[in-house]
């Protein structure tokens, strides 16, 4: 068997010239899945945080609309400013923008609340001069059973 020979000075230098290129690549690739793996947590833990104020915002129930029909439903300014209490309370990963939108269904039994946060970037806010925040918006819905 014969013994290998190096390769020509011309390829040797090709490659040196190849690898900060490649290290770049490799940087910017990692940057993009950290930063996307933070805006999932994010948006999971925001997720939490609106599902549950949905879900005791449907546990308020308008107590004159009862007294008055007889009919039991959710009683839409008071479930406002519970889940506007409890987002204001809540460490979310992020900042809210403007006021949480809460909706009520067609027979007031079931809320939506909505709300639009938006998360700053790990890594790709110091690799670029672009924006370094991502919007995130949230929705949960909960019903009252009666």
């Amino acid at each position: 068997m014969r013994p290998m020979t190096p390769p020509p000075p011309a390829e040797r230098s090709a490659a040196l010239v190849l690898a900060p290129a490649l290290l770049l690549v490799v940087l910017a690739l990692a940057a993009i899945a950290v930063d996307l793996s933070a805006l999932h947590h994010a948006h999971r833990t925001i997720h939490r945080v609106v599902a549950t104020a949905a879900d005791d915002a449907a546990g308020i129930i308008d107590g004159h609309h009862l007294q008055v029909t007889g009919d039991v439903r959710i009683d839409q300014h008071a479930a406002t400013r519970l889940v506007t209490a409890q987002l204001e309370q809540s460490r979310l990963p992020g900042r809210l923008v403007g006021p949480p939108r809460v909706t009520l269904g067609d027979d007031a039994s079931q809320v939506t609340v909505r709300v639009t946060v938006d998360v700053d970037h790990i890594v790709a806010r110091s690799m670029t001069t672009s924006r370094s925040t991502s919007r995130l918006v949230v929705t949960a819905s909960a019903r009252m059973v009666p």
